[in-house]
């Protein structure tokens, strides 16, 4: 809702971004549980297929891309879930999905634009064991124009789920958001995301103890620590396939789907306090009191 009051609360800084992104989370973590269930049961069968083709380099690329669509398709309807909590309305998972279904195609394909010149460029990155000067050097010189692209368009999602209809294109409408405030924007996202892998390690390192504590897996759990930063990090197909690989594939995915609302809030409220700042208008939830909720 769009209304000219409460202006003192907003604009919100990277600090109270973080904040009111683990607060809202944290109090409202059972209206996330339906859709987290479901984005773990494909993150799971995703890792089953992968199993089947591991020995096949190529597929380790493709999956690579698979993954990187389906949390970018996970973060939409974690938009759709977060915004509707912020306006403090009652909704179902079926209703969040149903939602989302109505923009997935728009939203689809404006990700896979999105994703295309990081994916190219990983590509070349991994194909390229010994790349040609020219190659190399073009390959380090890209990397500012992706930084910037990554930050200028990373309120798309936003843009195409909570501007309906859809006034201009998501991609040009993210940068002119993000004009004049890239920095802010950049270092904001830059530690959520680090929060995020922080948390993502912590609980990593806790349940590899665990699970060495309880005689399961296979060595120590350093040895389980290393198994699981592979997994996560290499695509080599010839290493061999063991336990401890095993319980740390699938215990990086449930830990990357229970971290996944925490960006996707972020990016909403980032998106929410830019239109303040660019249109003058205060978005706030419905029956607000004057503080967030």
């Amino acid at each position: 809702m769009l209304q000219q009051q409460n202006k003192h609360l907003y604009p919100l800084g990277w600090i109270d971004i973080i904040d009111y992104a683990f607060s809202l989370y944290r109090r409202h973590f059972q209206s996330f549980l339906g859709i987290l269930a479901i984005y773990a049961g494909i993150e799971a069968l995703r890792e089953c297929v992968l199993l089947l083709f591991w020995k096949y380099e190529v597929y380790h690329l493709l999956d690579r891309l698979i993954d990187k669509l389906l949390m970018t398709l996970a973060i939409g309807i974690f938009i759709v879930c977060s915004s509707e909590i912020y306006l403090n309305r009652t909704i179902t998972t079926r209703e969040v999905l149903r939602r989302f279904g109505t923009l997935f195609s728009q939203y689809f394909h404006i990700s896979f634009i999105y994703l295309i010149p990081h994916s190219l460029w990983l590509l070349l990155l991994k194909t390229s064991t010994n790349p040609p000067l020219l190659l190399a050097l073009l390959l380090v010189l890209s990397i500012p124009f992706l930084i910037y692209f990554f930050i200028a368009w990373s309120l798309y999602g936003p843009v195409v789920i909570l501007d309906t209809p859809v006034q201009h294109h998501p991609l040009t409408w993210s940068r002119y958001l993000v004009r004049g405030a890239w920095w802010r924007i950049c270092g904001t996202i830059i530690a959520v995301l680090f929060t995020i892998i922080v948390i993502q390690l912590i609980l990593n390192i806790s349940a590899m103890l665990i699970f060495a504590l309880s005689g399961y897996g296979e060595g120590s759990w350093l040895d389980m620590m290393q198994s699981m930063i592979e997994s996560a990090v290499e695509t080599n197909s010839s290493k061999s396939f063991t336990l401890s690989l095993l319980i740390s594939m699938f215990l990086n995915v449930g830990i990357s789907v229970i971290t996944a609302p925490i960006y996707a809030i972020s990016v909403m409220l980032i998106y929410f306090n830019r239109q303040i700042e660019t249109e003058g208008l205060d978005i706030v939830p419905e029956n607000s009191h004057g503080t967030l909720p």
